[in-house]
């Protein structure tokens, strides 16, 4: 499993794992390598722009996930006042190692 130094997320973890494996095998699709045979034309054109998506992307997007310094979970109807700009997160003065965090980027 990959470390990003944040807390624990199951579907981040998968996704970091899958786009790492992608990545550093340098094919999107390495299930169905077997089936290349089988691609016309049109079709491996498509898998090399897959895989030129996902190792361009996918590098940008792992290294996205690198700065994850913690997650925070927002229910309706607040995540979407959120995204769309509506509301925005406000903090107190903390004491202790809380009062150590700066400012952050939010990505949804």
């Amino acid at each position: 499993m990959l470390d990003f130094g944040a807390p624990e997320s199951p579907v981040r973890n998968r996704l970091a794992t899958a786009l790492h494996e992608s990545i550093a095998s340098g094919a999107f699709f390495g299930t169905y390598c077997k089936l290349d045979s089988l691609y016309d034309e049109s079709g491996l054109k498509q898998k090399e722009k897959w895989d030129e998506l996902i190792r361009d992307k996918g590098s940008e997007l792992k290294d996205i996930l690198k700065t994850v310094t913690f997650e925070l979970h927002v229910q309706e109807p607040y995540f979407t006042q959120l995204k769309d700009g509506l509301k925005t997160i406000e903090g107190r003065c903390a004491v202790g190692n809380y009062n150590r965090y700066g400012s952050h980027l939010i990505c949804f």
